[in-house]
């Protein structure tokens, strides 16, 4: 079992993706964030991670927070590349251009 892995190794970020990739099929989009959010403190510098817990959030401004909360960890932790950050920033970014067509459509 994956979980019994992850008890042996908690700060596998594939891991973590794996067992977070199962249990979505039966999860529902709460327990499946819980899940993200306990994987994100024992491998915070795995953007898939943050990407997967941005995607389930279940609204622009909880997926904006979350990948805020990516680029917050990125640009302060001391052993992140340069890409990494970058990749999260855009991210953030698109994120929020998507929130303001969305604005946009909706109040045309």
């Amino acid at each position: 079992k994956v979980s019994r892995l992850l008890e042996l190794r908690p700060s596998s970020a594939a891991l973590w993706a794996l067992h977070a990739s199962l249990l979505s099929a039966s999860a529902d989009p709460s327990e499946l964030r819980g899940l993200l959010r306990k994987a994100l403190r024992h491998a915070p510098s795995c953007v898939l991670l943050w990407q997967k817990l941005a995607a389930l959030e279940p609204n622009i401004k909880a997926r904006v927070n979350a990948q805020a909360c990516a680029l917050r960890f990125f640009c302060t932790s001391r052993h992140i590349a340069a890409e990494t950050l970058l990749r999260a920033a855009l991210e953030l970014v698109d994120t929020l251009s998507s929130a303001r067509q969305h604005a946009v459509a909706i109040s045309a």
